[in-house]
């Protein structure tokens, strides 16, 4: 994937159309170690929390185990779809560390409403 390609598949990310959107997330998803930094940092600079739960999933298809950091540090977000985002994309990680940081959250956080 290019720069350009990748500029491109964010864009299609953003898109208010459900199957635009989709075509990005699985363009960029088997890209995803590659651009871990730039997703990673597009993520932290997104305020919508529509868009922020949207990159936290792509990043949960990374293998990096730098993800899982980044993922574990969306759990303290105000926004309950991008803890659920990140909560998931934990769960389903297939690393012992990022399983034990989302058995973690659940057992501390019962409250939640999605387990």
């Amino acid at each position: 994937m290019t720069e350009q390609e990748f500029k491109q598949a964010i864009d299609m990310l953003r898109s208010e159309d459900p199957m635009t959107y989709e075509d990005g997330f699985h363009w960029l998803i088997g890209f995803a170690d590659e651009y871990l930094e730039q997703i990673t940092a597009l993520m932290q600079n997104e305020l919508n929390p529509d868009r922020r739960s949207k990159l936290i999933e792509v990043l949960g298809h990374c293998k990096n185990e730098k993800a899982i950091t980044v993922l574990a540090s969306e759990l303290t977000s105000e926004h309950r779809d991008v803890r659920f985002w990140a909560h998931s994309q934990l769960e389903y990680f297939e690393n012992p560390k990022a399983e034990e940081i989302a058995k973690k959250y659940k057992t501390e956080n019962p409250n939640e409403d999605w387990y």
